[in-house]
């Protein structure tokens, strides 16, 4: 998604949460400063920065996406209210999906959606769930979202790459924590057998990009 976690705050914001210095990043230690810089100006523009003081004066959740969104969590949004009217669904992100949790809790409100939030919850990586410069737990607390986090660990990976993963230089990325929460609630997959087929699929593409 473009903007990313910063397009997630400002999102969460826009909708009246407390999310300042919650979401995470790609670096290594997350640059909160300069992310609330970026929402408050894009805020600012959208003459939402009054409307953010309280949850009382929440404008409407299709406004704020067309204003600091993007397309992507609208659309998301929706399919996790629909879905979750009949059976369970597993939002694969970080403190991104949280903002999508955020955006189809005030939707469901805001247009009197039916929807079973006990029936969703976010699925992400124990990097992005133990990063100590962010606050991801506590923000699906604060949204009292359902969160779970695989204990994937790629430290003795033979793959650099992989291990960046535990320097901080990566938490999330297309849903990897789902993945692998997937792979074990289906496939009853361990860290070992994760492990083997994720450096099985580097391998396939190592050997691709060498031809």
């Amino acid at each position: 998604m473009v903007g990313g976690t910063t397009t997630a705050l400002a999102v969460l914001m826009a909708l009246g949460w407390d999310a300042e210095g919650k979401v995470n990043s790609s670096h290594p230690t997350c640059n909160h400063d300069q992310k609330l810089a970026v929402v408050k100006a894009g805020l600012a523009q959208a003459d939402f920065l009054q409307e953010t003081q309280g949850l009382d004066r929440v404008p409407d959740p299709l406004r704020v996406v067309a204003a600091v969104g993007d397309p992507m969590q609208v659309v998301v949004a929706g399919m996790a209210i629909a879905a979750s009217r009949t059976c369970g669904v597993l939002l694969a992100g970080g403190t991104q999906m949280l903002a999508v949790y955020a955006l189809a809790q005030s939707i469901a409100q805001n247009y009197a959606q039916s929807w079973q939030p006990d029936q969703v919850l976010i699925g992400t990586t124990r990097w992005v769930a133990e990063d100590p410069t962010g606050d991801t737990v506590g923000l699906a607390k604060l949204l009292n979202a359902p969160l779970l986090a695989t204990q994937l660990n790629f430290t003795t990976s033979r793959y650099a790459q992989l291990r960046d993963y535990e320097q901080g230089y990566v938490k999330e990325g297309v849903g990897a924590g789902g993945c692998a929460i997937a792979a074990h609630l289906y496939q009853r997959w361990e860290q070992e057998r994760l492990m083997e087929a994720i450096e099985a699929l580097a391998e396939r593409l190592e050997c691709v990009q060498s031809e």
